[in-house]
């Protein structure tokens, strides 16, 4: 799968379109993917640089555990509302 498998659902799940708005959301997943891709790790926040290490992680390896796809969902929507 990969780290942008899932994130229509998490939007949906987590009610972003509706809380965020249609434009803040679309510049908040274009600088998801913008840290996603960069594979220098280089996130000034430390948090916000954990959360995207675990994600990735999530993402990665055993993506159809019910556990996984939650913890992932729920790490989507907190990067989000963090950018």
């Amino acid at each position: 799968m990969g780290p942008r498998a899932g994130t229509v659902t998490s939007i949906l799940r987590g009610k972003l379109l509706d809380v965020i708005g249609e434009g803040p959301l679309a510049a908040k997943l274009q600088a998801f993917f913008a840290l996603l891709d960069d594979e220098t790790g280089a996130v000034a926040n430390r948090k916000l640089a954990a959360k995207l290490r675990e994600y990735r992680e999530l993402s990665t390896r055993q993506t159809m555990l019910v556990s996984r796809r939650n913890s992932r969902d729920t790490l989507f929507v907190e990067i989000i509302n963090a950018l």
